[in-house]
């Protein structure tokens, strides 16, 4: 899948700064660092499913609005229809099923046992 970081951190700091958020006050509702949200939105950071979960969670704004321009058609369509089955669940809940997929993928798509690269 190809993912333009740059697009994507330019769709996280618009929807940041409509939700009226601070990078540190995005940082502590996501529960990562300051430096993590900075360095998405320059483009040099891919978030993980479940961060996009939550982002989407503290800024209000829809999966699709944050990825419109990260993402080729088929790839979000796909990703999003994928997105459907966190519907409803809490951010704990979220990164339970986000580490069972990445164990699935590690364990039966990569190669070699080589982790997915970014």
């Amino acid at each position: 899948m190809c993912f333009d970081k740059k697009a994507f951190g330019a769709r996280l700091k618009e929807a940041r700064e409509k939700a009226r958020l601070t990078q540190e006050e995005l940082a502590g509702i996501c529960d990562i660092s300051a430096t993590h949200v900075r360095n998405m939105e320059r483009g040099e950071r891919r978030p993980k499913l479940d961060l996009v979960v939550r982002l989407c969670n503290a800024t209000g704004f829809s999966p699709n609005y944050l990825l419109q321009d990260s993402l080729g058609n088929t790839e979000l369509d796909e990703l999003l229809a994928s997105m459907e089955h966190y519907a409803g669940l809490d951010a704990n809940q979220v990164r339970q099923v986000s580490s069972i997929v990445a164990e699935v993928v590690r364990t039966f798509f990569v190669a070699d046992g080589d982790a997915a690269k970014d």
